[in-house]
């Protein structure tokens, strides 16, 4: 079973999400995994009688590896427009953005850090095509796409890092803004993601305040289970690992 919200499908493996969101017969694409998980896709649309033509969007949170995967292939062979914030749309045209490869080195003494490292060139994150043409969105627009979800800049972990709200469901895509599994610790449960997986960590925690006022009941995150008990109540965990983690 790949639906864990009203018309919404999570594709991805145990450390990276991703999600088609269906609106009658056209469907938007959040985020694009790895390129290994490009045939999740094609089999995901087949079961729910979909086709790649029913594609109209395909929406980044950012522009890590992770996320980037499958995104000029969706937009190649289903001719689906890709959008993210303003702030990365020039690193979208690029390779994206990475962490730093002196924290990357720094946190390979971590057991669960080293195995993700090992599954993102294992699913080809050290791979990612460019994009060829990218739309730009902002803060506050509610995109007018399948779902028709509302941007919520949450800068910090990047400089474009995005929420988005699909009010009429009740549910929040959290990207990385929020997530329940720390990549970088392996932590579960809502927090945010820690060095090097983040940019500016102060500024991470002070875009929680963002994301819970979307006051959101389900959270759907880049990294981790769903969390369906109120994104108050994720932001408030995620708040207080933070301080601990000071």
């Amino acid at each position: 079973m790949t639906e864990v919200a009203e018309g919404v499908h999570r594709l991805g493996d145990r450390y990276v999400n991703w999600y088609v969101i269906e609106d009658g017969s056209r469907l938007t694409v959040l985020d694009a995994g790895f390129p290994a998980h490009w045939p999740q896709l094609p089999a995901l649309l087949g079961t729910i009688g979909k086709t790649l033509a029913d594609i109209d969007a395909l929406l980044l949170t950012h522009t890590h590896a992770d996320h980037l995967g499958s995104a000029e292939r969706v937009r190649r062979e289903a001719g689906a427009r890709v959008l993210v914030h303003e702030a990365e749309a020039a690193d979208a045209r690029g390779h994206g953005r990475s962490p730093s490869p002196i924290g990357v080195v720094a946190a390979l003494v971590r057991p669960f850090f080293f195995r993700y490292i090992i599954h993102i060139v294992r699913a080809g994150g050290l791979k990612i095509e460019t994009i060829a043409e990218v739309a730009a969105f902002r803060d506050g627009e509610r995109l007018d796409v399948p779902g028709a979800p509302r941007v919520i800049h949450a800068p910090g972990h990047t400089p474009g890092t995005c929420a988005l709200h699909v009010e009429a469901r009740d549910v929040l895509f959290s990207g990385d803004a929020l997530v329940t599994l720390d990549t970088a610790t392996g932590y579960v449960g809502p927090s945010l993601l820690t060095p090097p997986f983040v940019e500016k960590l102060d500024g991470a925690l002070d875009a929680l305040a963002r994301v819970e006022a979307t006051g959101a009941g389900t959270v759907l995150p880049g990294h981790g289970e769903p969390w369906r008990d109120g994104v108050a109540a994720a932001v408030a965990h995620a708040r207080r690992r933070a301080v601990k983690e000071r």
